[in-house]
């Protein structure tokens, strides 16, 4: 079976926008480096996202997917980990009939489509889209809580307009908690809560750290 790396090359080639040159230069630093070549050619400047998109589009009979205004139901998102979303560069859009409908910038990548399929135990179904599209949807759809790399988006209109932690819920300072345990049960709270996300306590220890 020939590998769909391989397979957009030849694409990309047979409508003159790339030489062979310039894909064995590519094909050269995914064996050193890996990634997808798509995106090794785009950091390369030898094409841009959008041409690589509208090719496959023509060559695949078939429309590039917008992303911007998408909604993705929770049980759909949560099929599919934040880690495999970054790492696979997809976006799960919708699942019926034991099917799951992913976006990604490369419909052809039977290996990416095989290795979910294996992973989530389901028939995958891919739908075009720009990269960067995808990129800026998973941090958008994904920007919840994850506890355990399971995500959970936080409804905002469904929280008070103020968020308010009772004393009962403090943890309390004494001999049998040092500070170190009170900031670690304080943050497990304010996470919990959904006040602040994992991100955002992360770069605050990380501020502290620098002062």
């Amino acid at each position: 079976m020939q590998t769909t790396r391989k397979k957009i090359g030849e694409l990309l080639i047979e409508e003159g926008l790339i030489n062979q040159m310039r894909l064995s230069s590519a094909l050269g630093q995914q064996r050193q480096w890996g990634g997808r070549i798509a995106s090794i050619l785009i950091n390369m400047g030898i094409i841009d996202e959008k041409t690589i998109a509208h090719t496959l589009g023509k060559k695949l009979n078939t429309h590039v997917e917008p992303l911007e205004n998408i909604e993705v139901p929770d049980e759909v998102l949560n099929m599919v980990k934040h880690d495999m979303a970054t790492k696979y560069c997809i976006l799960p859009i919708n699942y019926k009939n034991k099917v799951l409908t992913v976006a990604m910038s490369d419909p052809t990548d039977l290996k990416t489509i095989d290795d979910l399929s294996f992973a989530i135990g389901v028939k995958i179904k891919p739908l075009l889209a720009i990269e960067s599209s995808i990129n800026d949807a998973i941090a958008e759809h994904y920007k919840g809580i994850r506890y355990g790399g399971r995500v959970h988006k936080v409804d905002t209109k469904a929280l008070p307009d103020t968020m308010e932690i009772t004393r009962n819920e403090m943890p309390h300072a004494d001999k049998s908690n040092p500070p170190e345990t009170i900031a670690r049960a304080l943050s497990k709270l304010l996470l919990e809560k959904g006040i602040i996300t994992e991100e955002e306590l992360e770069r605050k220890m990380n501020d502290f750290g620098r002062d």
